[in-house]
Order: structure tokens, then C-alpha cells, then sequence
């Protein structure tokens, strides 16, 4: 019997040992998703295209992530809809700490650099004076 438990225990701590490190990918996958999302959205508020909402993000051939905007179907019912329906940008953070957002022109396949954010690490921000942080 006690054989019996151990083949069942042993893959089943085999297999959510396995599935730990994803976790740790799919959490900076979410970070980067929710940062970009929020400049791209910021962007769209400050430039009077609140009417368009995040669709969808796709990765691109060379490993960026391309994240597809389209105009709120309630905006599309107006007359004054859009010429653009659909806007697609690129949010790259290679760089360490610093995101960089584009807008990308779907005829002549260019993209165009609309603004770039330099994300503090947790040292730098105990240097401003409205955020506290709580010790590790």
C-alpha cells in the first residue's frame, strides 16, 4: 500500500515542480502586458482616442509584442467614427527598466517612436518621498 501512495505522490510532486518556474514567466509576462497597456492607453487618453480599446497582443517574427487597439463599437455607431479603425502598437522593453512605445504605420510598415518610460527600481523609488516601501 504504501508503494501504491509513493507512485502517485511522485510524479504529482514531479509535475507541480515542473510548472513552478512558469509561474515566474507568466508573472513578468503579465507585468510587461499591464505596463505597456496602461502607456498605450495613457497615450490614446492624452491624444483624444479614448474610443479605441486594447483588442488583443500578438508576438511579432522578431519577438516583440504587438499589441492591437481597435475603435469601442458604442464610438462606431457615431458619424464621427474614425478613419483608422484599428491602431497597432509596439512596446519593447529590452532595455532594462525602460519601456519604449510605438506606434506602428500598417501601410508603410514603419513604426513611429510616441514616448518612452524609465521604470525606477524598488531602491530608487525609497528615494521619493510619496511612496513607502515595506521591508523585504
Amino acid at each position: 500500500m504504501n508503494n501504491d501512495k509513493l507512485y502517485l505522490i511522485l510524479p504529482l510532486v514531479t509535475l507541480l515542480t515542473a510548472c513552478q518556474p512558469e509561474r515566474a514567466i507568466d508573472q513578468a509576462a503579465l507585468e510587461q502586458k499591464f505596463i505597456c497597456t496602461s502607456l498605450i492607453d495613457g497615450f490614446l487618453k492624452v491624444t483624444h482616442n479614448s474610443h479605441y480599446r486594447f483588442t488583443k497582443s500578438i508576438e511579432s517574427p522578431d519577438q516583440q509584442k504587438i499589441y492591437l487597439y481597435t475603435v469601442s463599437s458604442d464610438h462606431a455607431v457615431k458619424l464621427n467614427s474614425p478613419t483608422q479603425k484599428n491602431l497597432n502598437f509596439q512596446c519593447d522593453d529590452s532595455k532594462k527598466q525602460i519601456y519604449q512605445v510605438f506606434l506602428l504605420d500598417q501601410t508603410s510598415k514603419t513604426k513611429q517612436p510616441i514616448l518612452s518610460f524609465h521604470l525606477p527600481q524598488a531602491a530608487e523609488l525609497k528615494q521619493f518621498t510619496a511612496y513607502t516601501l515595506k521591508n523585504d
